[in-house]
């Protein structure tokens, strides 16, 4: 029974990846790091290091050499938590549900895998507040460097505002991007979605054409109402403002402890992952990130 245990949390392991790529934002707002991921649980914490802005460059017919900038590099090592769940089967009632063909751990993982998602997610949107307080790791939204406040959604041209403004305070700060995302607490997307003008123009279509070609509109109660942000594009050439250290995806562990017949079957889903701001400044905020505010 062991070892058929230990298959089934193989094959689960493959299973529940499409539930992380339809659950999961943050995989959408910051791109991952692919050297420094899939090391396994064992990968307790990462080395981050912090650019400190240079001067900028300059144009001249002969190569200077006593021109150059002292770059300012600062580290610090971050931990990566764990993300997991548990859950136990009665073992009358396993036996039950799997001799009529019904896949209970193939449901259970996927569940388990959804909730992990959306635990990853408040961490990377928000911050990882371990005694629900005090921040631990930063997220998105709470190391921003940079805000709009901008006015209702529920008034067609606030959105194309934000998106704007937004983009303009995240430019001036030379967080450039081939696009944008713009990420929205539900009651505000609804309101986008549904916004027309008085002639009938559609205000999302106007939204995504300022953010740019690859630029998303995302949905997220990680955030309060009123509230969104625009932040790069989770592209690979964007690991210079801001990374997700994945070390461990989420794997499923199928496992009885006592009798093997008679004792619970326990399934068990653990992941590792964190994410990394590159540019802090010494109120450890980044301008890679723009709140709006009073929407």
């Amino acid at each position: 029974m062991v070892s058929a245990l230990e298959a089934i949390g193989k094959h689960l392991d493959r299973e529940i990846v499409p539930v992380l790529k339809s659950q999961s934002i943050i995989r959408k707002l910051i791109p991952l790091n692919k050297q420094l991921s899939g090391k396994g649980i064992g990968l307790t914490a990462v080395e981050t290091f912090n650019y400190a802005a240079t001067g900028g460059a300059s144009t001249d017919y002969m190569i200077q050499e006593h021109q150059s900038d002292t770059m300012d590099i600062t580290s610090d090592t971050l931990k990566i938590p764990v993300q997991q769940q548990e859950i136990t089967i009665d073992a009358r009632t396993w036996k039950m549900l799997t001799s009529n063909g019904t896949k209970i751990e193939s449901d259970s993982a996927a569940e388990m895998a959804a909730n992990i998602s959306v635990e990853q997610d408040t961490n990377g949107i928000q911050s990882w507040k371990p005694d629900g307080t005090n921040v631990e790791i930063d997220g998105l939204y709470s190391v921003a460097g940079n805000t709009y406040a901008g006015a209702s959604f529920d008034t067609y041209g606030n959105a194309i505002l934000a998106a704007t403004n937004a983009k303009k305070e995240l430019k001036a700060d030379n967080i450039r991007s081939s696009a944008y995302n713009l990420t929205l607490h539900g009651d505000q997307y609804a309101e986008l979605e549904g916004s027309l003008s008085t002639t009938g123009v559609e205000e999302m279509p106007q939204v995504k054409r300022i953010l740019g070609a690859g630029g998303e509109v995302l949905e997220s109660n990680d955030l309060t109402a009123g509230t969104g942000m625009v932040t790069p594009i989770a592209s690979q050439e964007n690991k210079r403002f801001f990374d997700l250290v994945e070390a461990q995806a989420p794997v499923n562990r199928v496992f009885v402890i006592g009798d093997p017949e008679t004792s619970p079957v326990h399934i068990r889903q653990v992941a590792a992952m964190t994410q990394r701001f590159k540019h802090l400044d010494s109120s450890d905020n980044d301008a890679c990130v723009c709140t709006v505010t009073g929407i």
